[in-house]
């Protein structure tokens, strides 16, 4: 395990490893991958023990890392002793691993495990119980029944996850049962492992809010973007591509689906802003606009790109569909002459006469009185 003590971000480049007396089957491995201080990498390489190589019982593995720390690359190096167990039978020996180093605070999400039998004998009954760990908790079943392992089986599971969103660690307990035949019945054994894990440390965009209108030939988007991850993002932009489209067009995910797969569609309206950068937690808003002339939308696809981590880049997309305000006037007919149309006339004489008659009752009921 490669583990980030320092106060910095460091890059592993790769690791090559040697032996006095083993021969290393994958003596180099490029790890290319960035390393949060606190956080760590499992390295892993397989090694040949010749028979009768080690009279003293023991085996010295040379490991150097690369690293970049900013614009320098340094190497470490560290000597580790194995013992040598030359006795015969190991029995059956059950171990579990994962290609996951890393987890995303607050997001439920599952975690691929790989379980092995490493010994030279049948494990019988193979039974997994993971335990609530550091900082994490198991989402739905905890107990995982695998049944028989041979001698070099494998098998691949998985467990749902909850990392808290406070800690920069988390360990994962386990605990594994099995049987074994042993001098004629079997016995039971159990083993305490666990996984552990570092926090993701990522900066997560998304499109909190955002609406689409048009008037006339001009579309205007307006909306709030959000960061949600725990740590800063840079380089954050947002593009708005639109299709033509008539009014009412029903947005259901069989069209949306269908409209993303068409290939060589041109869009009619492209507007890109460039945002900069968002703090962990902070939100910022945005306004796209582009003129299309006499065409009319139907919706806008809002794509934002940004940089996650050194090195590692997020994308969000989304789609909205865009409304259609109305603009008019009202004007009164005229002759060709500028004077007022004899349609018109006529309809003020009708209302005179009506509004003579009302009053003209009006008098003589009065006078009755």
């Amino acid at each position: 395990i490669i583990t980030n003590s320092g106060d910095r971000e460091i890059k592993l480049q790769s690791a090559t490893v040697s032996g006095d007396i083993v021969q290393v089957l994958n003596p180099t491995i490029y790890i290319n991958e960035w390393l949060q201080p606190g956080s760590y990498y499992r390295l892993k390489t397989r090694v040949n023990v010749p028979k009768g190589a080690s009279s003293n019982g023991y085996a010295l593995v040379t490991v150097t890392v690369s690293y970049q720390l900013g614009s320098a690359t340094l190497q470490k190096s560290e000597v580790f002793r194995f013992d040598i167990d030359s006795s015969g039978s190991l029995g059956p020996d059950i171990v579990i691993s994962t290609n996951k180093t890393s987890l995303m605070p607050g997001r439920e999400q599952e975690v691929p495990i790989e379980v092995r039998n490493v010994g030279d004998q049948t494990a019988n009954r193979v039974e997994i119980t993971f335990q609530q760990g550091q900082g994490i908790t198991i989402i739905g079943p905890s107990n995982i029944y695998i049944g028989d392992m041979r001698k070099g089986d494998e098998k691949l599971i998985s467990l749902k996850v909850l990392p808290s969103a406070g800690s920069d660690y988390y360990v994962l307990p386990a605990v594994v049962t099995y049987m074994r035949w042993y001098q004629g019945d079997y016995v039971s054994l159990q083993k305490q492992l666990s996984l552990g894990f570092s926090s993701v440390q990522r900066a997560e965009v998304i499109i909190a809010s955002a609406q689409a209108t048009q008037s006339g030939g001009s579309v205007r988007i307006t909306g709030v973007l959000a960061n949600t991850g725990n740590r800063d993002a840079s380089n954050v932009n947002i593009t708005a591509f639109g299709f033509a489209g008539g009014a009412g067009m029903n947005f259901s995910r069989r069209n949306i689906t269908m409209i993303r797969n068409v290939t060589g569609f041109s869009g009619i309206c492209r507007a890109t802003s460039y945002i900069g950068s968002i703090k962990q937690g902070d939100t910022s808003s945005f306004y796209l606009s582009c003129n299309i002339g006499n065409a009319t939308l139907g919706f806008i696809n809002l794509t934002v790109n940004y940089e996650a981590s050194p090195g590692s880049y997020g994308k969000y997309s989304t789609i909205i569909p865009v409304f259609k305000t109305f603009t008019g006037e009202v004007q009164m007919a005229r002759t060709a002459q500028g004077g007022i149309s004899y349609i018109y006339a006529l309809l003020l004489v009708i209302a005179s006469l009506l509004v003579g008659f009302i009053l003209g009752r009006g008098i003589q009921r009065g006078r009755k009185i």
